[in-house]
């Protein structure tokens, strides 16, 4: 159909405005596969320009350009610029410059930085479009990996979709809304709502809907077509036509041509997956794949092996090279590889959109292609000249196009890799409550500082690995920065979707373990208790003049494995303090030599154990005190020598046997000086026949029948016992006593006991089966007597086991009162009432020459529990606290009180909750 019509074929339709304030004098436009177009008009309005001018910018417009037979071509966007540059045409209306752009034009100046986690490039495109109302449509066949860790990094949003799309080789282009997509007439468009365009996302050419065919609903029927992704349809019929005629008609194309570049033959693509250290991540593409699943011609023929793309930087943090991705990269180096250039009167053609082009002349050139950029000129038809030698009038619009098969995918060209030579730092962070957030790897979780989305949890950002001094197979350096640090980050490659973590940085919260600048000398390593902290382990230098150490602080064990010779060289003293037990096992021999004086403190039982001979050399003197039994067992003969004095003293009982039980052997004791037998205790001999005891004149003989004594005189004297006994009356002195008698008087100064039939007691006070107590006497009923409380103290050892039925004296004011503790370990007493302290003696072993304990008892009121004086004091009495009681909850408080909540299966918080109060009321009492 001829289109030289008189009618002006351009509209515009623009925000407030109605559709005859505007008059489209001329057009000049651009528009691309995964490019954002651009249209220039030059309007005529009669409207004041200067406000014009000031208001258009940023107001929605609608261009439509008539198809003649068809419906109109429908552009729509947001004008980004308006200029008035003063000229007025012949019917006085100004003339303005409008620059039309699609919405997604604005994105690029918003720009940000912010962290994209575990979503598909499709999710987060789609996220950043939301934001900036831009309808998209996807229309994609392959399913995308999801990326775990995706950064905009001071990046706009248009630059940061346009590179990640064109990172998975995506391409789009935009379209009219669908209320406008069939319209019939620039009416009809104008009469329509100011929409958005709708930007269409593809990886695949099939995607690529056809021009809108001639017809008036062809239009709607090809974007239908596309939405729904029905069958492949071809495109529209342009004909290539001798533009030397008089008629011009709108499918015809004045002029085309094809060109072929040298590009890219073979793609290789290589990564590293640290999940999988050992896998060869590698895979490759050619031209001769991509040519055998399209009708492209072949190509020329050069040596592959000249022309290859080397790629070893993947996208993902979980890698995954296939053939697929090696595909993408190679077309995307070869999408110009072949491309027809042209020029047409086609309004329809716009980018993205595929036809079918006949050519007579060149019948390799009748195929079906897909535009990928357009280049569009018009002018109203009054403004339009008459051509060379009075003929035809100039079209009022043509255009220039690229295009490609449409077998062929036109991906975006891939974007040169922004390296990024940044050092950022970033805090570690992790779940709440926690002090380390790890995985298997050592890897951990940050959040940087310009991050304004993070919530500073397990959340902010993937799983970084660290880089660490040394990183053997199960061996090396080993430091999981905490949450809460501050860390140094970099990125491999320079790409910020990969950071790693390279060190640590101290700041106001997180100092130096040693004090600056006093300790400018000292180096080293201070780690925390975790969690929770109050301990640490620390090796440390200290490199000050005439102070050098080395010194090392373990919080708890200290383990240490030499697999041959271990060589400790002391120049000096050396001191070993072992508060807890010690073993040595030395599986060969061990020789230990002292050049001065050795001495060993046990402070209870000691054992050695020779499997042969054991040999004592004492060249001086030789001291041993045995405060308890001493045993020595010899399995064959024994002989003592001693060449001068001997001295033999035994403080309790002593026994020795000589012979068998049969009668064999015997015993001499022979004395060729003087000899002396003494016993502080009693002395006695015992014989199964007799003893008899001479010296000279006076003997003692003892036989079963009797004993005799004899001699000129005779005096008996017991130093522990005396035992005198009668036909009646007998009396037994000894450690227990018995006076028999038909009458018995005991006389003292103010009492006196008389037993003969009766029994009578006399004196002031008389106690019968009581304990002995001193002090002033007792009445109760004696509103005089001193008045008296109540005190409990329950008595336990280091494991908490009460000291039950045990003697005990407690000394308290002017009295002393001795008893034994109940069942329980507790001591219950009457004592005075303004007592504050008191003295407890526990005999924890026999009564009275058994080991004792010793206790400083404060017998002032404790405060409530629920206090931190009351903790303290408490604390305290158990041993746990060693502090003053003043009320403050300092660091020894929470230290005690982990203690004590580990010692007693609770969670070691250091806080007083409810289940540590009532746990301590247990185990102290009120």
């Amino acid at each position: 159909m001829n289109i030289t019509a008189d009618g002006n074929p351009f509209s515009l339709l623009l925000g407030p405005f109605a559709r005859d304030d505007f008059e489209v004098l001329r057009l000049s436009g651009a528009e691309a596969v995964s490019r954002l177009f651009s249209f220039d008009l030059r309007v005529a309005t009669s409207l004041d320009p200067v406000q014009l001018e000031a208001s258009a910018v940023g107001q929605p417009a609608t261009l439509a350009i008539d198809v003649p037979g068809g419906a109109p071509r429908i552009l729509c966007g947001v004008v980004v610029s308006a200029s008035f540059e003063g000229a007025w045409n012949a019917d006085q209306r100004a003339e303005v410059g409008l620059r039309i752009a699609p919405r997604f034009w604005l994105s690029k100046h918003r720009r940000t930085s912010r962290i994209f986690q575990d979503m598909t490039v499709v999710d987060i495109v789609s996220a950043v479009l939301d934001e900036a109302d831009v309808p998209r449509r996807w229309a994609v066949v392959k399913r995308y990996p999801v990326r775990q860790y995706c950064v905009q990094y001071d990046e706009s949003d248009y630059t940061f979709v346009t590179r990640l799309l064109a990172e998975e080789g995506i391409f789009f282009y935009f379209e009219p809304p669908g209320s406008l997509a069939g319209a019939p007439s620039a009416g009809a468009a104008a009469a329509g709502a100011l929409l958005a365009e709708v930007m269409v996302l593809c990886d695949d050419p099939l995607s690529c809907p056809p021009i809108p065919d001639a017809h008036a609903d062809g239009l709607t029927a090809a974007t239908a077509a596309a939405a729904a992704g029905t069958v492949h349809a071809p495109g529209p019929r342009l004909v290539v036509r001798d533009a030397g005629g008089m008629s011009v008609y709108e499918d015809t194309v004045t002029r085309f041509a094809m060109r072929r570049r040298v590009r890219a033959k073979t793609v290789t693509l290589r990564d590293y997956d640290p999940h999988r250290p050992l896998l060869d991540l590698a895979s490759s593409a050619s031209v001769a794949s991509t040519v055998a699943s399209s009708d492209a011609p072949p190509p020329p023929p050069l040596d592959p092996r000249r022309l290859e793309i080397y790629d070893h930087h993947g996208e993902y943090e979980e890698t995954d090279v296939d053939s697929d991705q090696a595909r993408v990269h190679l077309e995307q180096h070869r999408s110009r590889a072949w491309l027809g250039e042209g020029a047409s009167y086609c309004r329809r053609l716009g980018a993205g959109g595929r036809f079918t082009l006949h050519h007579e002349a060149s019948e390799h050139m009748s195929r079906e292609y897909t535009a990928v950029r357009v280049v569009h000129t018009g002018v109203a038809p009054r403004l339009a000249q008459g051509g060379p030698g009075g003929g035809a009038r100039q079209a009022t619009y043509e255009n220039r196009f690229e295009c490609v098969p449409a077998s062929i995918p036109y991906r975006p060209r891939r974007p040169k890799r922004a390296v990024r030579e940044v050092l950022e730092t970033a805090t570690v962070v992790g779940p709440e409550g926690q002090d380390i957030h790890t995985d298997h790897l050592g890897r951990i979780k940050v959040q940087f500082h310009w991050d304004r989305r993070g919530r500073r949890d397990e959340h902010s950002s993937c799983w970084i690995r660290v880089a660490q001094a040394w990183a053997g197979a199960g061996w090396g350096h080993q430091f999981v920065p905490r949450i809460g640090m501050e860390v140094l980050v970099t990125f491999l490659g320079g790409d910020l979707d990969r950071p790693m973590v390279t060190g640590c940085v101290y700041n106001a919260t997180h100092p130096p373990p040693f004090v600056l600048p006093n300790n400018g000398t000292r180096s080293g390593l201070r780690t925390q208790s975790s969690p929770g902290g109050g301990g640490f382990n620390e090796i440390s230098f200290e490199d000050r003049a005439a102070h050098e150490q080395i010194f090392m602080h373990a919080q708890r064990d200290l383990d240490e494995i030499v697999r041959r010779n271990h060589t400790r060289t002391v120049g000096d003293s050396e001191t070993l303090e072992v508060r807890g037990s010690q073993t040595d096992r030395v599986g060969a021999h061990r020789t230990a030599h002292v050049g001065g004086d050795d001495r060993h403190t046990v402070g209870q039982h000691r054992g050695v154990d020779v499997g042969g001979n054991s040999i004592v050399r004492i060249q001086g003197n030789e001291t041993r005190s045995v405060e308890g039994a001493l045993t020595t067992a010899v399995g064959g003969h024994a002989i003592t020598s001693v060449e001068q004095d001997y001295s033999l003293q035994v403080g309790g009982f002593s026994s020795t046997t000589l012979g068998a039980d049969d009668g064999r052997g015997g015993g001499v004791l022979t004395a060729r000086g003087a000899y002396t037998i003494a016993a502080s205790g009693t002395l006695t001999l015992s014989s199964d026949r007799s003893i008899v005891l001479r010296c000279g004149d006076t003997t003692l003989e003892l036989s079963a029948e009797g004993a005799r004594i004899g001699g000129k005189a005779i005096a008996m004297a017991g130093s522990e016992s005396v035992t005198l006994s009668g036909k009646g009356p007998s009396i037994h002195l000894a450690e227990e006593g018995q006076i028999l008698a038909d009458k018995l008087t005991l006389l003292a100064r103010e009492s006196s006991i008389v037993l003969d039939d009766h029994a009578a007691v006399k004196g002031k006070t008389v106690r019968l089966n009581c304990d002995e107590r001193t002090g002033p006497p007792e009445n109760p009923d004696d509103p005089a007597a001193p008045k008296t409380k109540k005190i409990e103290l329950r008595l336990t050892d280091y494991d908490l086991a009460p000291y039950a039925g045990k003697k005990f004296r407690l000394l308290v004011a002017d009295r002393t009162i001795e008893g034994t503790t109940d069942g329980d370990g507790t001591v219950r007493e009457e004592v005075p009432e303004g007592a504050q302290s008191a003295d407890l003696t526990l005999w924890t072993g026999d009564y009275p020459t058994g080991p004792r304990r010793r206790y400083a008892i404060s017998l002032t009121r404790l405060a409530e529990p629920d206090t931190i004086e009351g903790v303290q004091a408490r604390l305290r009495n158990l041993g746990y606290y060693a502090g003053p009681t003043s009320g403050e909850l300092n660091p020894g408080v929470v230290i005690a009180l982990r203690e004590f909540q580990s010692d007693h299966e609770l969670e070691p918080t250091g806080v007083l909750d409810a289940a540590t109060k009532s746990k301590l009321m247990d185990v102290h009492g009120h």
